[in-house]
């Protein structure tokens, strides 16, 4: 009885350790373009917090191994100031779980949506 255990213990470790393996898809939607490298993604994407020139932000991966990166400069009610891959940038909430934003070339969009 105690190998059967052990034995079903093992097992369930290993499954748990591959599940925690596994990446975290933090959003119900990412979208970006960058018009001029041609560049568009879409679909789940991570979003780690990041620090940029000791400025709260994210990086944002998606499965392909794309990144954004997000710098939030000043913000204030549901306004923001960003930066787009090191490019000047202006945001809004939608709602609170959805934002959308734009380099002020117009050259890179950007939107995420944390939850459906």
């Amino acid at each position: 009885m105690k190998r059967t255990i052990s034995v079903t213990l093992l097992a369930l470790n290993a499954l748990c350790g591959s599940l925690s393996a596994a990446p975290k898809w933090d959003t119900y939607n990412c979208e970006y373009m960058d018009l001029e490298k041609d560049i568009s993604l879409t679909g789940r994407c991570r979003k780690e917090e990041a620090k940029f020139n000791d400025n709260f932000g994210y990086q944002l991966i998606w499965p392909s191994g794309n990144k954004v990166s997000v710098e939030y400069v000043n913000s204030e009610s549901g306004h923001h100031i960003w930066k787009i891959n090191g490019k000047s940038a202006a945001a809004i909430e939608i709602t609170r779980e959805q934002l959308r934003g734009f380099t002020l070339d117009l050259n890179q969009f950007l939107e995420w949506q944390d939850n459906p």
